[in-house]
């Protein structure tokens, strides 16, 4: 069992605000994640569960923003 915490930071979106990128990474989660245990905190989410679902879900979550025209995003 494997605990990673990712977080996914969009850039270029034209605003400061990047809660509706947030509240669709989230509905992202709820729909892929479960089986996983996970937390959202102020700075990321914390997952814990097979590391493969999770890295796979982490990628699923960085590619969220660009469905929203982001043009770029970090995940850490």
């Amino acid at each position: 069992m494997a605990i990673v915490e990712v977080t996914v930071i969009p850039l270029g979106t034209g605003s400061t605000s990047v809660s509706a990128l947030v509240a669709d990474c989230q509905r992202e989660l709820q729909r892929y994640g479960a089986g996983l245990k996970f937390e959202l905190t102020a700075m990321g989410t914390i997952i814990e569960g097979d590391l493969d679902r999770i890295l796979d879900l982490a990628r699923l979550l960085h590619e969220v923003p660009f469905k929203k025209d982001v043009a770029r995003v970090i995940t850490t």
